[in-house]
């Protein structure tokens, strides 16, 4: 059975001009100045690269769901929702995600 760490979206972090080039040189990562100028004054999460991480798996803390929000929006689960294990757990995931889409 899949349990959830928790039911919030994971939104990432503001870098700091150091942190953000540690993060491009231990990523092998090469951003615009735009990309570097939005990761350190609205946070992210470079990795990800406009995706997010929505959910993990308790077991292990590997990512079970990932959202993007740019030009469009889109959720993609690892898992199907019937694996889930209460009804509290399944109201909690679809409403996340439709708080998520409203405008």
């Amino acid at each position: 059975p899949l349990k959830m760490v928790n039911t919030e979206f994971v939104w990432g972090r503001k870098y700091s001009e150091r942190a953000m080039e540690f993060t491009e040189s231990r990523l092998d990562l090469q951003l615009t100045p735009e990309m570097r100028e939005a990761y350190m004054t609205q946070g992210g999460t470079p990795h990800l690269d406009g995706s997010y991480t929505v959910f993990r798996y308790a077991e292990n803390n590997i990512s079970a769901g990932v959202a993007y929000k740019g030009d469009y929006k889109t959720v993609i689960l690892g898992f199907p929702v019937e694996t889930l294990e209460t009804q509290e757990q399944v109201n909690g995931l679809i409403g996340e995600i439709a708080r998520f889409f409203a405008p």
